[in-house]
């Protein structure tokens, strides 16, 4: 009886382990962005944030943490499908001292759609940040994400330069340059 116990305690953890995302692979958040948004341009008053509708829930609570901690007004917009996404950025540029963070995934914000948004984006001076790494080839300000569990921290020197935002040298000097 102890042993069969045992063993479905053990299933219970194991199916428990390999569901939780978090233990295997991080996942940079909306406050981690958002704090670099708030060193780089603290002009920034809100932030917008895109993601994938599957990850409602987490945004959510990420959100307002990000709120709690930044201070900094966080919108957030849900993306079904990518027909949505000239939609919602169209809102976006309605709003003045705004950034966007996109929390990227493989279907909806794949990189040649980053490319899409970040070259909308710019069109209004509004600078895209996101989560997943080789998006500042995209034309993404700056992506962070990690790679072996290190945090890592990437910038496009070329949209800095576009969007005529002066950020001092030691903060740049904290970033792996992707675009000179």
């Amino acid at each position: 009886m102890q042993i069969k116990k045992f063993r479905y305690i053990l299933l219970i953890l194991l199916i428990f382990l390999f569901s939780s995302n978090s233990l295997f692979s991080k996942t940079v958040s909306i406050t981690q962005l958002g704090y670099i948004i708030k060193k780089s341009i603290p002009s920034i008053k809100i932030i917008a944030v895109l993601y994938p509708i599957q990850n409602k829930n987490a945004i959510i609570k990420d959100a307002k943490m990000a709120y709690t901690i930044l201070k900094k007004k966080i919108v957030i917009y849900d993306i079904a499908k990518q027909f949505e996404i000239t939609k919602k950025i169209s809102r976006i540029s309605r709003f003045k001292d705004v950034a966007v963070i996109i929390m990227t995934d493989k279907n909806i914000f794949n990189q040649k759609t980053i490319k899409f948004i970040s070259g909308k984006l710019l069109k209004k001076g509004i600078p895209l940040f996101t989560n997943r790494m080789n998006d500042t080839k995209f034309d993404a300000l700056i992506s962070m994400f990690y790679k072996s569990n290190k945090l890592e921290k990437h910038l496009n020197k070329l949209q800095l330069q576009k969007l005529n935002i002066a950020v001092a040298n030691n903060f740049i000097e904290k970033f792996i340059i992707d675009v000179e």
